[in-house]
């Protein structure tokens, strides 16, 4: 997707989270809804299994609770080691999709 089509998302994710310090279920639905854009990139279609560690790995980002490397590490990680399971450079391009929907939320994660 284009920068334009990123900004845009990342202006979406940023109003459920205003909403989402104040309100839980508006934070799971823009953890969803960034979870979902995500798994969009990946070339094959995640497995219910996968898109639950996915969900859980964005939330954690989100929180601050892994960084950067780690959520590329956990993306990467085979599936029965505890990871999601995607290739390594799915995994990199999603991890780097991530950062860039993240640059807007930095102060809520830092």
């Amino acid at each position: 997707a284009s920068v334009e089509a990123l900004l845009d998302e990342t202006q979406v994710i940023q109003k459920n989270v205003d909403i989402g310090k104040k309100d839980e279920p508006a934070f799971e639905k823009s953890v969803e809804e960034v979870a979902a854009q995500l798994a969009a990139v990946a070339p094959s279609h995640l497995n219910e299994d996968q898109s639950a560690r996915l969900r859980d790995l964005v939330k954690k980002r989100m929180c601050g609770e892994t960084d950067k490397n780690g959520f590329y590490e956990q993306l990467d990680l085979g599936f029965s080691h505890g990871g999601v399971g995607l290739r390594a450079e799915v995994a990199h391009n999603i991890a780097r999709r991530m950062e860039i929907l993240l640059v807007k939320l930095k102060d809520y994660i830092e």
